[in-house]
């Protein structure tokens, strides 16, 4: 692959990703307690350790995001790699 074909690959990679984010905070964030519940019947967890778990997960998820997909199409870009000039 070309390094064009890898940043938009990268692009897309990055923008689902940051969509399915932005999904799963809205939802934790709009249906707290309905996701709770929902969880809480698979799951033992009081309420304290549920939100605490939740907010880590989220951030590991945008960390892993930036890490594994915009930070190399950054690099791309920045090297010139990705317009296609050396």
């Amino acid at each position: 692959m070309t390094p064009q074909q890898w940043a938009h690959v990268l692009a897309w990679c990055a923008g689902l990703g940051y969509a399915v984010l932005l999904a799963w905070a809205s939802a934790w964030l709009g249906m707290r307690d309905a996701v709770y519940r929902l969880h809480s019947r698979w799951f033992r967890l009081d309420r304290a350790t549920y939100e605490a778990l939740m907010f880590v997960m989220i951030g590991l998820f945008k960390l892993a995001l930036m890490m594994l997909f915009l930070l190399p199409l950054i690099a791309l870009y920045a090297t010139g790699l990705a317009r296609g000039s050396p």
